[in-house]
């Protein structure tokens, strides 16, 4: 098979010379060919690589990766990826968890793993709504508490000529929290 392998670590501190190896080793045990994509980016972030190699998928018989963290950030993201490999007659091999989607025992067990990771983010969100309603209960309320400013000050500032971005920078807020605090001590006059 010729597979493109997909490598990624969060930091330049970090190596990527590990997953390289073992993928390597993995190659060279089963004779297959592998063209390796490389990111040092958070997984947070953009991945250039990764985006490339989804781009040319078309050219291989499917990715190979050391873990499935390194291939998706999200369940829902992995899942939706592995769904365009299948769509796509591709294949997946994750090397950490023993997963080879070409085998039927690979496709199970990959299904499981999405299947236990749903489960556990319902029962998550089920708890998190539970503990609102209680909270709600108890009167306790949501959202940003109003920040303390001194509004004196910031009116006295204002009203001698200084500019939203000057009175947040100085009051370590933003300009829209400036704004709506002269408008509701009616200093500034809400637009028709």
């Amino acid at each position: 098979m010729k597979l493109a392998g997909y490598v990624r670590v969060s930091t330049k501190k970090q190596s990527l010379e590990i997953q390289m190896a073992k993928i390597m080793g993995w190659r060279d045990a089963c004779g297959h060919k592998v063209d390796f994509y490389r990111d040092v980016v958070s997984a947070l972030n953009s991945r250039p690589a990764f985006d490339e190699m989804m781009s040319k998928i078309d050219e291989y018989d499917g990715v190979v990766v050391t873990a499935l963290d390194r291939f998706g950030r999200s369940v829902q993201q992995l899942s939706n990826y592995f769904a365009t490999l299948q769509e796509m007659k591709k294949e997946l091999v994750v090397l950490d968890q023993n997963i080879d989607t070409s085998k039927k025992e690979g496709r199970f067990l990959l299904n499981v793993l999405f299947a236990v990771a749903e489960l556990e983010r319902d029962i998550i969100y089920e708890r998190m709504e539970e503990g609102k309603r209680r909270a709600l209960e108890k009167g306790i309320k949501f959202g940003r508490h109003k920040k303390k400013l001194p509004m004196e000050t910031i009116i006295e500032h204002y009203k001698k000529g200084a500019s939203y971005e000057w009175l947040a920078s100085t009051f370590n807020t933003s300009k829209t929290t400036i704004w709506r605090r002269l408008r509701e001590r009616g200093i500034i006059q809400p637009s028709l």
